[in-house]
């Protein structure tokens, strides 16, 4: 320890560091003695942070040097190689060893770790410094040194002397012992025997023959260490010693024993009752070498005996409850002939106590005890229960008979029979049985009769208990018979239980549901309910397969009409309906058991109620074979066209849904074949059309489809131009979009709607690939439809919005059952984008699993088709195809990554549809980058992230899925739009075809008339021939709104405000204009000078009011004022938005001229508006 000649040495102390708070700078130190002339003086001395030498010595409970009286200074560790600082801990010895915590106290010998060789002159210094010195204080002073150490050490040694004695410390530990007193050393050698090594033979001597006789146990151990390590004769002498003593306390240890007397007086720390004698003696055999072995045998077969005598006491007096005990004792002394006489008269009384107090059950359990002790009291014993356990069975099987009861049957008379009659031989319990037998054959308990034949004592012949019961049977009426089928505690056979179900299925054969079948009368409950249960309960009667029965259900059903039988299946009563009421059904299904009319089939027709549908469903139920005869039988025509197809549809709306792989196929190859066989049979080729337009599984003829086509409903209109549509993708039909609709009968039947939008729109593009759908052309459409609301149909062709697409950032789950596998990997870097898609699966490090990709074609047709041959560079390799993309397409790869479970950054994220809405189209509006947060692509919809899947081309496989995209690829119709500064949009067309269509839906529901809902014509024209049509109205001749004129228009702040003005909603501002109910537009003088602009340019004829509205500028929305479209007021800024002092009206999201944009997306995520003049797309 480095010193200051400045301060002494004694101001230096040792302590335990209580607490140190490093916030507040402080804490405290907790000492002993500190230089204080007292045994213990405790202290606790104050530290502050700028006190510590050394930081590290700030941990609490940190053994630490110090310096200071009462506030700590130089606070360090200890440190246990500074030679000082060992020197200062050996002061601390003995009486200040223990430091004062809070709520505890802390030992520092150990910490200090000095070496024995530094404590052992510091002990011998204090023994012989002691005042008062007596025997009993060196004593304390060595017990408290060699106490710091365990008891038993490795290497066998005992106690820390006797190990150092072969080491350098022997010398200091001689000292030590050499400088004891003769009295000092008897004393300690009374504690420590094994010190004896370290003094002088004589005194060793002197000091076992001090020793008494009678040597405690818990000295034995030490003695016996010291003994092996003296030499002869105190060896020996030692050794005798200790023997006499474990000698004398093993005789009293097993004369206890043999006396049956407690041993915890000698060996308390052994539980006796659990241990054998020889046990408890082995443990001291190690220190005598007397056996034994006799008095250990004599002991254990006298104490056995005592507690035999013991037990009989107890037998005697309650032989039904102690008799285990005796039995058990007397299995281990069963040759001593005392226990033998002693055991045979206590089994005399116990008998006849049991005898008296009739309790045969225990007296035969007694007998089975004593059967092969004594054989022959078991013989006579017998002999006197005979008759009363005859008289006890008999009168049992009496009551038991007289109660009805099967239960007390099998639990009383039977346990009871089995029980009694165990001491008998079988030929005296069988002269029991045909008493037995009459007795239950003679009565009229029906469920003991059946159980008495079917028990495994088989009391009965079989079928002498089910004549019986027939007999029983059939003296009770109908409805009794009926009652026991509800019984669930009754017995009966299962040849019984047929005969009940046959007689009454046959009583009630004939009978409606709607009467009561028993004949009685249950004025509580209807006829019905009641029939079903207690037919119900048949069924759940019958528990086994019966021919008979199955006949006999087949009779009684064939006896209903078929509204009963209906009911009968409902309630699961009957697993399948006969064929005539199936057939019956089939021939009364009409397109009223659907959900929709026959006009809105845009899906596949499904039941309006559901006892229709789970008949159909029912794979139990041949529906094939009814509903093709139905069909060939029929002739075709437009009245019958939709039950037709629905039949058809139905051909396979029973298919099984729990199949397996293999099951699947087998289904499907056999559904093939049926319909082939009925393909043959038919001879209404248009019949043979609606066959292949359902399944594609069977051919017809192009004649008889162009002929039936138009009768079709909207869903397989659309299927099969779908289908055609593959057919001329894959270049086994020539066809154009105008000789395709000519071939399907366009032009001279009308088509359903949404096929007649489609076709319009792909021959306009076909005739000028620039041109644009507008209102003018669907106008057009829908003015000579009276089917107009079914134009809402064209989803089928688009992207349609299943509501917004968002990621799900709850945790993901991390419990998978197993590592998933992909059908590729991407891989970015710098210059391109590579995707491999190997033949087999693949984890996310790449490796090749045992699992087939089967993506893998699909994958790669969808590439092949979707990017050009400037886009991507193909390389194959024997496991994987990989594709080579400029970082370009990077958006439009992660798209395939996300649709075909592809691994990269984004295979973790999960995706919810949170958002729903009722917009059925999506704009498709692909962002230029990647989501900030989660670098993916998506879609911007409504000024908010979509990550739908990605917008693509469709391979013919995919032909269900064909949008108008496909069409105008397949037709060679530009989908790309290139705007007049030569900016490519991707899909451009498409786009402005989907967001024609959303805009459409808002506007056609201002095109209906609000009294009678048909739709509004134009003012005076007999069609819309323009764009600029503005006045319409309702040219029904019965609608009280007729020739009233209504104005529609689209906002002037369009594509900002994608609101419609209706003159219905809205009024006119103070210039005539009407006005917006979204954004408060009404009229801008800017927009007025496009107007008139346009209007010189055409040669248009100008309003004068115009000119002057222009030069005087007027517009209202310049000068950021705006007017209730509600009362027509002028709005005024309330609390920060625009509201109508007159009647309360607020606008919505476009509060002023300065806030009236929509919010945009950042650059950084899409494209910005487009404001430009020539009609751009609109993001």
């Amino acid at each position: 320890m480095a010193k200051d000649k400045y301060i002494k040495q004694e101001t230096w102390n040792i302590g335990v560091v209580k607490f140190f708070d490093s916030k507040k700078g402080f804490g405290f130190i907790a000492s002993n003695n500190c230089h204080i002339p007292r045994k213990e003086y405790v202290q606790d001395f104050h530290v502050r942070d700028s006190s510590f030498a050394d930081a590290s010595a700030k941990s609490d409970r940190a053994l630490v040097v110090f310096e200071g009286i009462s506030v700590a200074s130089q606070v360090r560790r200890y440190n246990k190689n500074s030679e000082e600082d060992r020197r200062l801990g050996i002061t601390y010895y003995f009486d200040h060893e223990i430091m004062h915590l809070k709520g505890a106290k802390v030992n520092i010998f150990h910490d200090l770790s000095i070496p024995r060789i530094e404590w052992l002159p510091e002990v011998i210094a204090r023994i012989k410094s002691q005042k008062d010195r007596t025997p009993e204080s060196t004593l304390l002073m060595i017990k408290h040194f060699v106490e710091k150490y365990k008891k038993d050490l490795p290497g066998g040694y005992r106690y820390i002397f006797t190990k150092d004695f072969d080491t350098e410390l022997r010398n200091l530990w001689q000292e030590l012992f050499n400088s004891l007193s003769p009295e000092e050393a008897h004393v300690v050698l009374d504690v420590y025997p094994p010190s004896a090594i370290y003094f002088d033979n004589s005194l060793v001597e002197e000091w076992i023959d001090s020793l008494g006789a009678n040597i405690e146990p818990r000295e034995w151990p030490d003695l016996k260490y010291c003994a092996d390590k003296l030499i002869e004769p105190l060896q020996s002498n030692l050794k005798k010693k200790v023997k006499c003593s474990v000698d004398a306390i093993i005789s009293q240890i097993i004369d206890n024993w043999a006396n049956n007397k407690p041993l915890d007086a000698y060996i308390s720390i052994y539980d006796y009752r659990n241990k054998r004698l020889r046990d408890i003696v082995s443990t001291y055999q190690i220190y005598t070498d007397t056996d034994f072995l006799e008095q250990i045998e004599a002991a254990n077969h006298q104490r056995e005996l005592i507690c035999f005598q013991d037990s009989l006491i107890s037998f005697e007096e309650n032989p039904e409850r102690n008799w285990d005990n005796s039995f058990r004792l007397f299995n281990n002394i069963h040759d001593d002939a005392q226990a033998v006489v002693l055991f045979s008269a206590s089994v005399q009384k116990a008998f006849e106590k049991l005898k008296t107090a009739n309790k045969l059950s225990a007296l035969v359990s007694l007998l089975l005890r004593i059967k092969s002790i004594f054989p022959e009291l078991f013989i006579t014993y017998s002999n006197e229960l005979w008759q009363p356990i005859e008289e006890k069975l008999l009168k049992q099987l009496n009551d038991v008979i007289q109660a009805k009861s099967k239960y007390r049957f099998e639990t009383e008379f039977e346990d009871g029979f089995n029980t009694l009659l165990s001491i008998f031989e079988d030929d005296k319990r069988d002269s029991l049985r045909p008493i037995i037998s009459k007795t239950i054959i003679e009565s009229e308990a029906i469920d003991i009769i059946n159980y008495a034949a079917d028990s495994d004592l088989g009391w009965i012949p079989r079928e002498k208990a089910i004549a019986k019961s027939h007999e029983l049977l059939n003296s009770i009426t109908d409805e009794e018979l009926s009652s026991l089928v509800g019984k669930d505690s009754i017995y009966l056979l299962n040849e019984v239980k047929e005969f009940i179900i046959v007689r009454l299925l046959g009583a009630y054969s004939g009978k409606s549901l709607d009467e009561y079948l028993d004949d009685s009368s249950q004025a509580w409950v209807k006829p019905i309910p009641y029939n079903i249960g207690l037919l119900k309960s048949f069924k759940n009667f019958i528990t086994f397969n019966s021919p008979i029965l199955d006949q006999s259900w087949a009779f009684y059903v064939d006896s209903l009409n078929a509204k009963d039988i209906l009911r009968l299946y409902h309630a699961n009563i009957i697993k399948r309906l006969p064929d005539n009421i199936v057939a019956s059904l089939i021939e009364n299904l009409t397109i009223e058991d659907t959900y929709r009319s026959s006009e809105q089939w845009y899906d596949k027709p499904s039941f309006k109620e559901d006892s229709l549908k789970k008949i159909f469903s029912d794979s139990n139920i041949n529906l094939f074979s009814p509903i093709a005869n139905y069909l060939k039988a029929l002739t075709i025509n437009s009245e019958n066209v939709y039950k037709i197809v629905w039949l058809i549809e139905l051909l396979s709306f029973n298919k099984p849904e729990l199949m397996d792989y293999w099951e699947n196929k087998q289904w499907e190859e056999d559904f093939k074949l049926k319909l082939q066989r009925i393909r043959s049979e038919i001879t209404d080729p248009k019949l043979a059309v609606i066959l292949w337009g359902i399944y594609f599984q069977t051919p017809a003829s192009q004649s008889s489809l162009k002929e039936i086509y138009c009768y079709l409903p909207p869903y397989l209109q659309i299927r099969i131009l779908k289908r055609l549509m593959k057919g001329v993708a894959e270049s086994k039909l020539k066809h154009t979009a105008q000789s395709l609709y000519e071939f399907l009968g366009g032009g001279n039947k009308p088509l359903c709607l949404p096929i007649e939008i489609v076709f319009s729109y792909l021959i306009l593009r076909e005739k000028n690939p620039n041109e644009r759908f507008s209102d003018k052309h669907m106008l057009s459409l829908l003015s000579s439809r009276e089917d107009h609301p079914e134009w809402i149909g064209i989803r089928k062709f688009v992207d349609e919005c299943h509501g917004r697409v968002q990621v799900n950032w709850q945790e993901p789950n991390t419990n998978q059952w197993r590592t998933p596998y992909y059908n590729g990997i991407m891989k970015a870097d710098t210059n391109e984008i590579r995707l491999i898609v190997p033949h087999k699966m693949v984890d996310k490090d790449g490796q090749l699993q045992q699992y087939n990709n089967k993506y893998f074609n699909t994958l790669l047709a969808v590439i092949l088709l979707n990017f050009n041959d400037g886009q991507i560079r193909q390389e194959n390799t024997t496991t994987a195809a990989i594709f080579h993309f400029p970082k370009s397409e990077s958006k439009y790869v992660m798209g395939l990554c996300h649709q075909f479970n592809i691994y990269w950054h984004g295979s973790r994220i999960s995706f919810i549809n949170n958002e729903n809405n009722d917009d059925l189209f999506c704009e498709c509006r692909l962002a230029n980058e990647l989501s900030r947060d989660e670098k993916i692509p998506f879609y911007w919809c409504q000024n908010k992230r979509c990550f739908r899947n990605i917008i693509r081309f469709r391979i013919p496989e995919e032909w269900e899925r064909y949008t108008m995209l496909d069409f105008m690829r397949i037709f060679n119709i530009p989908v790309d739009y290139t705007n007049k500064l030569n900016g490519k949009t991707k899909f451009g067309f498409y786009i402005f075809f989907n967001t024609y269509l959303k805009g459409f839906a808002k506007f056609y529901e201002h095109l209906k008339c609000r009294k009678c809902g048909e739709l509004l014509h134009p003012k005076d024209l007999s069609n819309f021939a323009t764009m600029s049509v503005t006045e319409f109205s309702c040219q029904n001749p019965n609608c009280t709104e007729k020739d009233v004129t209504v104005y529609l228009n689209h906002c002037f702040n369009r594509p900002k405000c994608t609101s419609i003005i209706d003159s219905r909603d809205s009024k006119k501002c103070p210039n005539g204009r009407y006005i917006c109910p979204e954004c408060g537009g009404c009229c801008s003088t800017k927009n007025e000078l496009n107007r008139l602009s346009n209007l010189q340019i055409t040669g248009g004829y100008i309003p004068q009011n115009l000119t002057l509205f222009i030069e005087r500028n007027l517009g209202h929305w310049e000068k950021n004022e705006f007017y209730c479209y509600a009362c027509g007021s002028k709005m005024e800024v309330i609390d920060g938005e625009n509201r109508c002092p007159a009647c309360g009206a607020t606008y919505g999201k476009y509060k002023t001229k300065a806030t009236s944009n929509v919010d945009v997306p950042n650059v950084d995520d899409v494209n910005k508006p487009d404001t430009n003049t020539d009609e751009e797309l609109p993001f």
